[in-house]
């Protein structure tokens, strides 16, 4: 993991798709379902079906839907993943100042226990392990 920049601390790892790559990805926890660039999608030959438009940045976006054969950061992968594209990734790039590739949302993060430790600049995903204590959550 880095960090874009101190000012703007947006935590940056390396991410293989359909076993390619690496490509730039932001994590963000707040974000329910990963994001592709469109030139990546493109690139990587995807299905995209339009699904509406929304606003980000004060202007409307239009945003498609695909499904990804793979996606891989580290060790950590997930099959079949859905994924969003859309052009606000040309905008969150320009405003950290490094190219992005995409967003790893919730939907390849609730897999993994994550950990994040950011003096050491540190990212680590981990296999979920459910706890078998009687009353604890499924």
């Amino acid at each position: 993991m880095q960090l874009a920049h101190l000012a703007k601390p947006l935590i940056l790892v390396e991410v293989h798709l359909n076993e390619r790559g690496s490509f730039q990805f932001a994590v963000d926890t707040g974000t329910s379902t990963t994001t592709l660039s469109p030139w990546l999608a493109r690139d990587l030959d995807l299905c995209a079906h339009p699904i509406g438009t929304v606003t980000t940045g004060g202007a409307p976006i239009a945003i498609k839907a695909a499904r990804l054969g793979a996606l891989r950061v580290g060790q950590a992968a997930v099959h079949d993943l859905a994924v969003l594209i859309g052009e606000f990734l040309e905008m969150l790039s320009q405003a950290i100042g490094k190219r992005l590739d995409g967003i790893v949302g919730y939907n390849f993060l609730r897999n993994f226990r994550v950990a994040i430790d950011y003096p050491n600049e540190s990212f680590a995903l981990f296999a979920a392990e459910r706890d078998a204590r009687p009353g604890s959550p499924a």
